[in-house]
């Protein structure tokens, strides 16, 4: 879908989940150091969790998968499940996105869970839950009914919130923190950081990629301002060239503004600007 979108053939540029899998589908096809793992540890509190990674290190991405609850019609969809093998360790990291819209809160209910009633209607407070328990149902050959258990242990695995702010959003996050601390960050940090691997990876299919997704979230507008460049060979004295192309002359001076005369039927003669009855 990237490419049907940069060319202006997609009618689905509002999706959230569209925009989801072109990123992730990008991570999945870029070197797990210097891609998902890389960007992950970018993350403000994430090195904390996930240690440097060499070339060795691998990501498997889940689109999707289903978590389990006491009561399936209660369990959540996270967008994506991500699985870091880093020389023989696991790290599980959920990542619930976000683009034009907020958390999937609906108002809370009692659940029984692993024989305890639990609060459940959070989205972020749900899926800590789900994470910590680490039991899921993924998509395998089109359909979801793979189970998925969570091997790792449960201080190697991680919230990740991806938001449209350009700030944190506080309030939301802090009404899960009863749970744990998610960690956030944003579309404009995903564009930063791919960016940033360009010189990197520079070399087929990885630059091809980098472009395509990049192109995708400059047109939704997740680009940040990288500075101004000064023109190249622009060499112009007070008597030549000018700022608008096809210019030879400099523009008149400007002289100010003057009060404007009564307007009346009889009045066919002055100038609304100073000094310039025979410049207009």
């Amino acid at each position: 879908m990237t490419i049907a979108e940069i060319h202006g053939k997609s009618p689905l540029t509002t999706s959230e989940d569209f925009l989801t899998a072109d990123v992730f589908t990008a991570f999945r096809y870029l070197p797990a150091d210097s891609g998902i793992a890389g960007f992950l540890r970018s993350i403000e509190g994430v090195p904390n969790i996930i240690p440097a990674v060499s070339e060795r290190a691998s990501a498997e991405f889940f689109f999707w998968p289903l978590g389990c609850v006491g009561q399936l019609e209660r369990a959540r969809e996270p967008d994506v499940l991500v699985e870091l093998d880093i020389d023989g360790t696991l790290y599980h990291i959920v990542v619930e996105a976000k683009y034009l819209s907020g958390p999937s809160d609906y108002e809370t209910v009692e659940i029984e869970r692993d024989e305890e009633i639990v609060q459940w209607g959070n989205q972020l407070a749900d899926q800590l839950r789900e994470l910590g328990r680490g039991e899921y149902t993924v998509y395998q050959q089109g359909t979801r009914d793979m189970p998925k258990m969570l091997t790792s242990r449960r201080e190697n695995r991680l919230l990740l919130y991806l938001t449209a702010h350009p700030l944190k959003p506080v309030a939301e996050m802090a009404r899960a923190r009863a749970l744990g601390r998610p960690h956030w960050t944003s579309w404009y940090d995903v564009y930063d950081y791919l960016a940033g691997q360009q010189e990197h990876l520079n070399a087929f299919p990885y630059n091809r990629i980098l472009e395509d997704v990049l192109t995708l979230l400059r047109l939704k507008g997740f680009s940040s301002f990288e500075g101004v460049a000064w023109p190249p060979q622009l060499e112009l004295d007070e008597n030549s060239g000018s700022f608008w192309l096809g210019r030879s002359k400099p523009l008149p001076p400007f002289y100010g503004i003057r009060q404007p005369p009564v307007i009346a039927l009889s009045v066919k003669n002055g100038s609304f600007w100073k000094e310039q009855e025979n410049r207009i």
